[in-house]
């Protein structure tokens, strides 16, 4: 390569390291925030429920008052216990999601390798300082050197398809880890029936700022009684133990409403939009100050709200049934026809960068103005996927009993009616991992699984004749490459094996007089690992209220993201830490699910490959005194890394062995990507060598390559 020289580390670098020219630093990652504010501590002890039909009872110890998404520190993961009393420490690790983060931060652990250290404590490492004067740069291939004054930004890369092994297949063996059930302040709303969201709320690591590095919160509404139609209060808990995070009431939030969570003014932090009573949308700040109030919209109290930039300006519009706002709550239009059932539906359909609202009927652009409209058509449940594999999105529609595919433009491929009664929102994702989507369907007295082309792969009975409009969610916890169905009926809650509707479990107990809502499958509590959320609701069915949490007895479910921020998501439409993506990439291109947060190819076998590089003629710079040494994390296997990745370096120092500097950062990284480069900064007295490691806690089929030593002696 002409220009900006790259040299892709796979084995010992020889490297000369005396004072080439200028550095900053840059990572992606999580953007700045400000700090949040903690709640009362809550702990729970959880039953273990088993295969079959059985009672789940969990006593629920209750938080005394109280007021996204990588763990705080290292991710250690420990034995399950009954309590819910995971801990989280800090780290001064940080990143930004638009320019550089900057520190080494400092741990007291390696991950094994050829040397071994003791760190400093309280913030520092032996050897090591921090800078934090990063600045923006660019990679491209120019044909001019690379300026020292420039930290290397992220790049495209080489992938291997055929980077697999057999899986380490887990078990599924779920857990209660906590359940919350009584409340500090309105206990008699207790009653949760809409689908939770899991955003950060809460600064937990002391580091200043609110992103993916916090323990991830679950926001919800809740009712009284059976008062589901009346004003409620708008909560959220700490995934990890269920401790009250917000208590917000007497905004005449409807008890059932649906929230959506993100960044909608630009300040890094999560903002929480849902609807009252009256049909107006109100945003409330991640502290529970009411930030706007929306003109009267006219929207149905049920309405679940959806966060987009769908103009690509940088400032994300919210749409709440009919009602496209401006992010400042002000109204930008009005549509006319269907709206997506209650869930609004918002994606890129065209491929133009522009997104769009999808409804079953008519699709609208960001100021209202209708793209198409089909009288002939009904409204109703819409998903998006690439359901034929022609590399353009596909339209499903679930109402009035039915069934169907259209394209992007409304034209019906296929329309079936659906076998159990009603139907509620679609989720697609590959269920039986032939490679091609498949649709679930729950409904009045069934679950239903549809190919591509509108037959039924599995159908199972359940029973909801309440609403008959429940959700669901897929993920493959064992990491085998079948996935798994999580569903939760008026009476049940189940899990099915994908490919064919087995049951792998069902516990009596949870029950609900259902709505619209489905479980999430989240890594909750920045474990490592993905759990399971349940609401609940006992006005109708069941004997529980409030939320459960689940996780995997045994410590062996796959990891998953830490953010589900609204009805209708999916993966690409939020960035981790919950700032909305300008330009989203296409889910249907990088994952072709919704409704499903599984970021891993369905085979089972295919895994990343991580690997550093170091930028040439950068590749040190001896200034004031400090050896600063700049690192590229890539991948270049077959499946993202959706684990954090942690880089280590070790150095030799006047004979001794010690940890110069570790930092760990939360971001994806997709086959193919390397990540904006990290800064250590380093002290280069008695230093003899470096060595780098780059490790993630998943599955890599070539271990070989994520090392590199470098030799001494350094700015002599």
């Amino acid at each position: 390569m002409s220009g900006n020289f790259r040299w892709l580390i796979a084995g010992p670098l020889l490297v000369n390291a005396c004072g080439d020219s200028g550095g900053t630093t840059a990572s992606g990652g999580a953007t700045e925030g400000s700090t949040g504010t903690g709640g009362a501590s809550n702990s729970a002890s959880a039953t273990e429920p088993t295969g079959g039909s059985n009672s789940l009872s969990d006593s629920a110890t209750e938080p005394t008052g109280g007021s996204n998404s990588l763990s705080d520190s290292q991710v250690s993961l420990t034995d399950a216990t009954d309590s819910n009393s995971n801990s989280n420490s800090s780290t001064d690790s940080n990143s930004n999601s638009n320019s550089a983060t900057d520190s080494a931060s400092a741990t007291d652990s390696t991950s094994g390798g050829p040397m071994t250290g003791d760190s400093a404590s309280s913030g520092g490492t032996v050897g090591v300082d921090t800078d934090t004067s990063g600045s923006g740069g660019s990679s491209g291939d120019t044909g001019a050197p690379l300026l020292c004054d420039m930290p290397p930004a992220g790049f495209d890369g080489p992938q291997d398809p055929d980077c697999e092994i057999e899986p380490q297949v887990g078990a599924f063996n779920p857990v209660a880890e906590w359940s919350k059930s009584t409340w500090s302040v309105g206990p008699t709303f207790t009653q949760v029936m809409a689908a939770p969201i899991v955003v950060s709320l809460t600064d937990d690591n002391a580091d200043g700022k609110i992103n993916d590095l916090d323990v991830p919160d679950i926001v919800f509404t809740t009712f009284a009684g059976g008062g589901y139609t009346s004003p409620g209060w708008l909560r959220a808990v700490s995934g990890d133990d269920g401790k009250e995070i917000l208590n917000i009431g007497n905004q005449s939030i409807n008890g059932t409403a649906g929230v959506a969570g993100g960044d909608i003014d630009g300040d890094g932090i999560v903002e929480l939009v849902t609807v009252t009573n009256g049909g107006v949308a109100k945003a409330f700040e991640h502290d529970g100050t009411l930030k706007w109030t929306s003109p009267a919209l006219g929207a149905s109290i049920y309405s679940y709200p959806a966060i987009a930039d769908m103009n690509g300006d940088g400032k994300p519009e919210v749409v709440v049934g009919k009602s496209i706002l401006n992010n400042d709550g002000t109204l930008r239009a009005t549509v006319k026809y269907g709206i997506g059932s209650v869930a609004a539906v918002v994606v890129d359909l065209d491929g133009d960068g522009n997104q769009e609202l999808v409804a079953g009927n008519a699709v609208y652009d960001v100021d209202g103005k209708e793209q198409w409209y089909n009288p002939a058509l009904a409204d109703g449940w819409i998903g998006i996927a690439d359901m034929d594999l022609d590399s353009v999105p596909d339209i499903i529609v679930v109402g009035g009993g039915k069934v169907r595919m259209q394209t992007g433009k409304g034209v019906v491929k296929w329309d079936v009616v659906f076998p159990g009664g009603g139907g509620g929102p679609p989720t697609i994702a590959d269920y039986d991992g032939d490679g091609e989507p498949e649709i679930g369907v729950a409904g009045k007295t069934g679950y239903a699984v549809f190919e591509s082309d509108g037959k039924v792969l599995w159908q199972k009975p359940t029973q909801d004749a309440s609403s008959q409009q429940t959700g669901s969610s897929v993920y493959d916890f064992e990491g085998d490459g079948a996935a798994d169905v999580v569903y939760n009926d008026e009476v049940r809650l189940r899990v099915y094996a994908g490919s064919n509707g087995a049951e792998k479990l069902n516990i009596l107990g949870h029950g609900s007089g259902t709505l619209f809502e489905y479980p999430l499958v989240v890594d909750v509590d920045n474990d490592g690992q993905s759990e399971i959320v349940v609401i609940n609701n006992n006005y109708a069915y069941g004997t529980k209220t409030g939320v459960t949490v689940y996780g995997d007895k045994d410590k062996s479910w796959r990891p998953a993201r830490k953010i589900w921020n609204q009805h209708a998501y999916y993966i690409t439409n939020v960035n981790d830490d919950g700032t909305i993506p300008q330009f989203p990439a296409p889910n249907y291109k990088a994952y072709n699910n919704f409704r499903s947060g599984d970021l891993s190819p369905p085979d089972g076998k295919k895994t990343p490959d991580v690997v550093l590089e170091v930028s040439a003629p950068c590749v040190f710079e001896c200034k004031d005194g400090k050896l600063v040494l700049w690192v590229n994390p890539g991948n270049i296997g077959a499946s993202p890394v959706t684990t954090p990745t942690t880089i280590e370096v070790l150095g030799v120092v006047n004979g001794q062995n010690v940890m110069l500097g570790n930092q760990e950062l939360p971001d994806i990284i997709d086959p193919g990507k390397y990540l904006d480069a990290v800064a250590f900064v380093l002290d280069p007295v008695g230093l003899e060598s470096i060595t780098v490691k780059v490790s993630v806690k998943e599955q890599e089929c070539d271990l070989a390559n994520n090392t590199v030593t470098l030799p001494g002696p350094f700015c002599e």
